[in-house]
């Protein structure tokens, strides 16, 4: 589709008061001093099509400013593949009556739409221009830096694409053998999809691999504080202390029942039997040494004699004591029996008021009396008649007990008499262990009546001692058991670090293959970058295209940058710019099959223009043309 401009007609459009324009198939100059208009036809020209102004904005002024009650209108007349059309955009204010008010007010602009002289909604005169031509594409065609300069990368890059049938990834790949790996292990993905998923990866590999050996330091510290620990001894102990708090456990369920006092006693008897039978055992081995010495017999008589002395002078003593003690007794009942005669009656007076009792009372209170004194002195008597005989009797008993002690005086040194004359002999001794068993069977004997003591004294306070001693067994216990759960996290920590030390050489070797896929996938790109580079630049004849850069990293990024010989599209001067876009905008409107006006302001720095085939609309600065000029070519 050939879309030609033929005449462009302005009304109060912007600062234009009125203007028409006449446009060559070719070049079509126009010339003016600044402030005159020329990039107000790029204005009209773009608003008539598209509602937008050169700079790409929707709102702007339209209306010539401090002017009112006009009304804008843009008129052009194209040839559509030689067919006339003519199309024209009003601006019109609209004015009304507001209810309740006699005046006419603003209120607002609306826009007429035509197409030869025939009015059409805005949605339907949209509708019939995209069917010439879509705006964007229009745009793309007529303006010489929006392809180069205006539009994002991706998009040049994607028509690029489309105007060179530059094949894709998997086309490319087919083609070229050496990446047969490559286009297996992409998986139906990109190769761009599956470098970033191998980056993306490699990079956490390469982090894991990193933190590797921290985290296997603080196992091997770890390890290295756990194996100081005695795990065996703690074991040992823990079946020590285990052992003791059944024992313990037992002990308390058994005074529950008065079993461990009933336990107690019987312990005792049995070392009370065994203390018999070992001093009968001591007896019977001193006898047998003394049936051999001609002094036991007397030796044995004057022990028995000092024996029976001994426990009559105890008993003398005790005797005394008891006469002692009866007669202060008599001296007190006497001294009471004293005391009972030289007691008077006194009269008893009312404890209410006072006075004397009446004598029928007072005699009554007399009698009984004298009852309760007579029975005080019969019961004195009895009681020191009884004492008086105790008394006696133990002086007759001390008397006797007197004349006893001085028989076996007599008898105690006949036998020494006896003893002194008999031959010396040999001692006799106890049993060779007879000390030490003796002495351990006293411990023993010792120990088990303390403990019945206690229990019989309060069975509380050996439940709380046998409680204390579980509780500190328990603790002791926890410990252990602390202990030895470090014995499992030692286990622990050696698998780890084995693990750990796996994952490292997991991570090293699936370090290396990503850095293989990810040197393949930069091959390809190599490889795609002159493949299309080519195949782009042979398109054009001015302009070319650098669709890759070289990253720092040895990387290469997608760009769709246009150059001439080399120099970036921002960098060239105006005249290249232009030249480069109208070589571009020919380019396309070859490969769409459509050719539109191409609009180049500030054309008076170009001094050759490469229009070739192209209706081309020149804006020149021109300082003499104080009214704007148009020529044709």
């Amino acid at each position: 589709m050939n879309i030609q401009l033929k005449t462009l007609e302005l009304q109060n459009f912007k600062g234009v008061p009125a203007l028409r324009v006449e446009f060559s198939a070719g070049v079509t100059t126009i010339y003016g001093a600044n402030g005159t208009g020329k990039s107000t036809i790029y204005d009209a020209l773009l608003w008539l099509f598209f509602g937008k102004d050169s700079a790409g904005n929707a709102k702007f002024t339209v209306k010539p400013v401090g002017v009112s009650g006009v009304t804008p209108t843009v008129t052009a007349v194209c040839l559509v593949d030689g067919a006339p059309r003519k199309l024209s955009k009003v601006l019109r204010e609209r004015w009304a009556k507001p209810r309740g008010s006699t005046e006419t007010q603003y209120m607002g602009d609306t826009v007429d739409y035509f197409i030869d002289d025939v009015p059409r909604k805005e949605s339907e005169y949209k509708r019939i221009l995209s069917e010439y031509i879509p705006e964007e594409r229009f745009s793309l065609l007529m303006g010489v830096h929006r392809f180069a300069q205006e539009l994002p990368w991706r998009q040049r890059r994607a028509i690029l694409a489309e105007l060179c049938g530059l094949p894709d990834d998997e086309t490319l790949l087919y083609g070229a053998p050496q990446f047969a790996p490559l286009r297996k292990a992409m998986h139906g993905t990109t190769v761009e999809a599956y470098q970033i998923a191998c980056a993306a990866e490699r990079k956490g590999v390469a982090h894991t691999l990193d933190s590797l050996p921290i985290r296997m330091d603080e196992c091997r510290r770890s390890v290295q504080a756990l194996e100081t620990t005695d795990f065996a001894a703690a074991r040992h102990e823990q079946e020590q202390l285990s052992a003791q708090c059944r024992e313990l456990r037992a002990a308390l369920a058994k005074l529950e029942g008065d079993a461990l006092l009933t336990e107690a006693r019987a312990a005792h008897k049995a070392i009370w039997a065994e203390q018999r039978a070992l001093e009968a055992e001591n007896t019977a081995h001193r006898q047998a040494q003394a049936a051999k010495d001609p002094r036991a017999q007397a030796q044995t008589e004057m022990q028995q004699a000092e024996q029976a002395r001994r426990t009559l002078e105890a008993e003398l003593a005790s005797l005394g004591q008891s006469v002692e003690a009866g007669e202060k007794r008599l001296a007190a009942y006497d001294a009471q029996m004293e005391a009972l005669e030289q007691e008077t009656f006194s009269p008893a007076v009312c404890p209410t008021c006072g006075q004397g009792l009446p004598p029928e009372q007072l005699a009554a209170a007399q009698a009984r009396w004298q009852t309760a004194r007579q029975t005080r002195r019969e019961t004195l008597c009895r009681d020191r008649a009884f004492l008086q005989g105790e008394v006696e009797r133990a002086r007759m008993e001390y008397a006797r007990k007197t004349d006893e002690r001085a028989g076996k005086l007599e008898q105690s040194a006949a036998c020494a008499a006896r003893l002194a004359a008999c031959p010396a002999a040999d001692a006799i001794t106890d049993l060779p262990d007879y000390p030490t068993r003796k002495c351990a069977l006293d411990l023993q004997a010792a120990e088990v009546l303390d403990r019945i003591h206690a229990l019989e004294s309060g069975q509380e306070n050996e439940r709380d001692r046998l409680q204390r001693a579980l509780s500190a067994h328990e603790a002791r216990l926890a410990v252990c058991a602390q202990t030895l759960a470090q014995e499992k996290r030692l286990h622990d920590a050696h698998a780890r670090l084995a693990q750990l030390a796996a994952e490292r050489d997991t991570c090293a070797a699936r370090l290396g293959a990503l850095d293989d896929s990810l040197a393949l996938c930069e091959a390809f790109s190599r490889y795609k970058v002159q493949f299309l580079t080519h195949a782009v630049n042979a398109r054009f004849r001015l302009a070319q295209f650098r669709l890759f850069r070289e990253q720092l990293n040895g990387g290469i990024a997608e760009c769709c940058e246009v150059v001439v010989d080399g120099v970036p599209y921002e960098d060239l001067n105006h005249a290249m710019q232009v030249n480069a876009g109208l070589d571009i905008i020919r380019t396309l409107s070859a490969h769409f099959g459509v050719s539109v006006p191409v609009v180049v302001d500030n054309a008076e720095s170009i001094t050759q223009l490469e229009t070739a085939g192209l209706q081309a609309v020149r804006l020149v600065v021109s300082a003499p043309d104080t009214v704007l000029r148009v020529e044709q070519e």
